[in-house]
């Protein structure tokens, strides 16, 4: 070949070569800029979340298997996507992807699978004070991923993201970390005092999609019933208390055909820990007693602690850990997923505390019909405590129809 037009044959190629590269650039799909995150699973619904750098129409496509037909959900053009899925059969999984005309947004394999109302066994974790600057809740997400079953959803106990609550620092702080765990496990957060730093009508409502009005509200998975109430930034008193106690008795009253019962807020009420008693949530004590409340879930401490159940303001220590029929119900303060009090010891003489210990966790729940197993983890993975509850005979009281 000619050298001249051998030169020109390189040119062309190395043309063609940097128009196809320009083109596949252009066509290329925007990253997501938050993976996606699961809200308000139900046993026949759920929305999925997340954010695009820009504004665009996305769609999900889901199928319960390969060989089932794919249903496809379109979402307007935005930046922040809550994409619901709906008329979904009970205790299934789902596989979904996300894309953009026909150009999927990510290479991973995400997952969901709906509630049962009819199983006996419920399997979830729960964190606190998750959200720090320069925490170490990474090792506590990757420590909940190493488990050797997953939790079907994660109960965040308060103070979501440091320092102040704000929008701009939720991916920095939190999904960052969540990216592996968010996509198949849907998240229940409650507002913490750092969460009211600021308004949460324009920061944390806009970064979850809850049910009820999101700062109260609760729902049902398997044989249980959650309970996430508001403790506003004081501990003293509720966010829209007269409203809010109002709600937490009808709430309570009208799911007492559920076998196991939980309350989440991020104040504790009486504490051993280095924190002030919150008297708004004390006084709601007589509630979680009439209504058979088994655990109450707090944060706002960084450390750990579980008291003994509490009657009457009084503990009781009959049975720790394997409770039988406990009289009443049993607080956990799990406020150290991202922060840890280092200036703090336990005292072993508060008489109200079975376990205090100073380090970061999380806590693990299984409940198998009428047996609940809580467990909680150090970041290694290490076991410091556990407990049983058991319940034997009618454990659940007829619907209130009040």
């Amino acid at each position: 070949m000619h050298p001249i037009k051998k030169r020109l044959l390189y040119i062309l190629l190395i043309f063609s070569l940097f128009f196809s590269a320009c083109a596949s650039f252009q066509e290329s799909p925007p990253l997501l800029t938050r993976e996606p995150y699961l809200q308000s699973i139900t046993n026949n619904s759920v929305i999925i979340t997340f954010n695009t750098p820009s504004p665009v129409t996305a769609t999900v496509t889901y199928h319960s298997s390969p060989f089932d037909s794919a249903f496809r959900i379109d979402h307007q053009a935005t930046k922040h996507h809550a994409i619901l899925l709906d008329h979904l059969q009970p205790g299934t999984t789902y596989i979904y992807t996300i894309t953009i005309g026909n150009i999927a947004l990510h290479q991973k394999s995400y997952y969901f699978t709906t509630d049962n109302p009819s199983q006996s066994s419920v399997h979830f974790a729960v964190v606190g004070d998750i959200g720090a600057e320069h925490g170490f809740q990474k090792k506590i997400i990757n420590t909940i991923l190493t488990l050797p079953q997953q939790p079907a959803f994660l109960l965040i106990a308060g103070d979501v993201v440091y320092p102040h609550g704000l929008s701009q620092y939720y991916d920095i702080n939190l999904f960052n970390y969540l990216k592996d765990l968010a996509p198949h496990t849907p998240i229940f957060p409650a507002l913490g005092n750092h969460d009211w730093n600021s308004d949460p009508k324009t920061n944390f409502e806009q970064e979850w999609e809850l049910p009820n009005n999101e700062h109260y509200y609760s729902f049902d998975y398997g044989n249980a019933h959650f309970t996430i109430l508001d403790s506003l930034d004081s501990g003293n008193v509720l966010f829209d208390e007269e409203n809010q106690t109002r709600w937490l008795i009808h709430d309570l009253a009208t799911h007492q055909n559920k076998q196991w019962r939980f309350v989440m807020a991020h104040y504790p009420g009486i504490t051993c820990t280095y924190k002030p008693n919150s008297t708004a949530i004390i006084k709601l004590y007589p509630i979680f007693e009439q209504y058979h409340v088994d655990i109450y879930f707090t944060g706002h401490a960084h450390t750990y602690e579980r008291l003994y159940p509490i009657q009457a303001q009084i503990p009781n220590s009959t049975l720790d850990p394997n409770y039988i029929n406990p009289l009443s119900f049993i607080t956990i303060t799990t406020g150290a997923a991202g922060r840890l009090e280092k200036n703090w010891q336990p005292n072993p003489s508060c008489f109200f505390a079975a376990k205090l210990q100073n380090t970061a966790h999380f806590v693990d729940v299984k409940i198998l019909t009428n047996t609940l197993f809580l467990t909680a983890y150090n970041q290694s993975g290490a076991a410091f405590d556990h407990i049983t509850v058991l319940k034997t005979g009618n454990n659940t009281l007829q619907q209130n129809q009040e």
